[in-house]
């Protein structure tokens, strides 16, 4: 008889290659006729742009979305067993960001590295893995706090990715779509490239599969049998970093492939790491194909401009969403701890007047201190008072109104890491707001504001309901706050890479200047 175990992953998966592979025909077909495929894939006419086009745009485009899927997926794979994590992946660990921003900083500042771009990538990718670990060590790094520290450190390298685009926008506009996960292929070099490394990382995988699937065991088991756990850790995830580094510098960040494939894998039966290795790249493979595809397909001539990875992470925030109610992350709500000592006041009602009085200065030095076409000088003069009024106000009322919202939410929730920032609400308020500027452009403030509310209390309101289900646990409202970041960063790369110019005005109000305040909307 059939092992119903080894069917089930067999006919999904099967199923969602098949349809992959049918929507790729799908998009050839309206490209050239099918019965010329043969000559365009060999010998293309010269003469017949649609098999040139397909020769070199589009075939290789399909074999690089295969490969990076397969990539993306073992490289999932690799990390969710040697940490044992189920929502471990190259996007929620940090890696795919940290190697796009050393590969924006070679970009700006050392072109010459960039012949070893995948070493960029991997160095970036490396010390962006480093970081993670040294955050979560002080909690044994347990699934919980990996991911959380993964995600933080995700959402600061990409905002210094946004600080870069800012401070060079002429150097970083065109590698700012690239960076964003685009498939497109003019040639075949992203293939030669791509095709030699990911064999050789395969070839390491398969002799690792033994002392692998040891690690399905407790560590006092695994060492019982000789198995040195530090050393298959470092290794494995090495391999993992290299695969994702690889991705990263030919094609950019592609969003949770790696967390979506595996995932799914285990979900549709696969429950023996082997079964897990065949299915898991076969996944990835496909979902990024299938995704693609619906590009082309159905985005018509913005399909050269959506990057790819940027609709990866548009389905992947929800795919994480649902995981999160779903895997076993915790054993239950953290215990209250007996000490109080460290959230006892630093001072008391000693210390409240020397913050005012130290306010009160930082105000006047605002105020009269600045910088003139002779350097920095002190000036009382009433016209440059009326520009920086307002810039002061603004700041002391921003700065006062996210303090008392990240002490509601810390008070509310029990997580001391709570604001409003880690929950996803200042990201909901912002889409709002970015919807209104994109829609009506010279929009009132009152509707600004409106627009933000809306965007704001709808994320929450969907925090309250994952809340609900999981007896408010900390530590999953701050996961899911998190993952509501992660779709709002990917709503704005999708909305920047479209080189609307008002993507630029856009991407320079959401990097939370004071530059533009005037009076009343500081006073307010």
């Amino acid at each position: 008889m059939t092992n119903p175990s080894a069917a089930s992953p067999r006919r999904w998966g099967l199923a969602i290659c098949l349809l992959s592979l049918a929507m790729a025909l799908w998009v050839l077909q309206r490209q050239l006729p099918l019965a010329t495929l043969p000559a365009a894939i060999w010998q293309p006419d010269l003469s017949d742009l649609a098999q040139l086009k397909v020769h070199y745009s589009w075939l290789p485009r399909f074999c690089v979305a295969l490969l990076c899927g397969a990539a993306l997926g073992l490289a999932g794979l690799l990390m969710q067993q040697v940490l044992r994590n189920p929502l471990a992946s190259p996007t929620t660990l940090g890696v795919a960001s940290g190697a796009q921003l050393s590969l924006a900083l070679a970009t700006l500042y050392a072109p010459g590295l960039l012949i070893a771009g995948e070493w960029v990538a991997l160095a970036g990718g490396g010390l962006a893995t480093l970081l993670v670990f040294a955050l979560a060590r002080r909690r044994g790094l347990s699934p919980l706090s990996l991911i959380l520290a993964g995600l933080v450190i995700s959402l600061l390298l990409g905002a210094l990715n946004v600080m870069l685009m800012l401070l060079q926008p002429m150097g970083l506009s065109a590698m700012f779509i690239w960076s964003a996960g685009s498939l497109s292929q003019n040639n075949w070099d992203a293939v030669l490239f791509l095709l030699p490394r990911l064999g050789l990382a395969l070839v390491l995988i398969t002799l690792l599969v033994r002392p692998l699937s040891l690690l399905e065991l407790d560590d006092s088991g695994a060492r019982s049998l000789g198995l040195s756990l530090d050393r298959l850790r470092v290794v494995a995830l090495a391999l993992a970093v290299f695969m994702t580094a690889c991705v990263v510098s030919s094609v950019g960040v592609i969003g949770f492939i790696g967390l979506a494939a595996p995932t799914i894998a285990r979900l549709m039966g696969a429950r023996t790491l082997r079964q897990r290795l065949v299915w898991t790249p076969l996944l990835g493979a496909a979902l990024l194909l299938l995704t693609d595809q619906l590009v082309q397909g159905f985005a018509g001539r913005l399909s050269e401009l959506l990057p790819t990875g940027g609709v990866t992470a548009l389905l992947g925030a929800p795919l994480l969403l649902w995981l999160i109610p779903r895997l076993r992350l915790s054993t239950g709500r953290p215990q209250p701890s007996t000490q109080r000592t460290v959230s006892q006041p630093l001072g008391g009602h000693r210390l409240l007047p020397l913050m005012l009085l130290g306010l009160l200065l930082l105000a006047v030095v605002a105020l009269l201190l600045g910088q003139g076409p002779q350097g920095w000088n002190w000036s009382l003069n009433p016209e440059l008072l009326q520009w920086r009024l307002p810039r002061l106000f603004a700041a002391l009322g921003a700065g006062l109104l996210l303090g008392l919202a990240g002490c509601l939410l810390q008070r509310l929730t029990g997580n001391p890491m709570a604001s409003p920032e880690l929950m996803g609400i200042s990201a909901g308020a912002a889409l709002g707001l970015m919807l209104t500027l994109f829609v009506w452009i010279g929009a009132p403030f009152w509707v600004r504001l409106i627009m933000g509310f809306a965007g704001a209390l709808l994320v929450l309101l969907v925090i309250v309901g994952f809340a609900r289900r999981q007896a408010y646990a900390p530590e999953r409202l701050l996961l899911v706050g998190i993952a509501i970041s992660a779709l709002f960063d990917a709503v704005k790369m999708l909305v920047l890479s479209l080189n609307d110019p008002r993507g630029q005005s856009v991407l320079s109000w959401l990097s939370g200047s004071t530059y533009f305040v005037e009076l009343p909307t500081g006073i307010m």
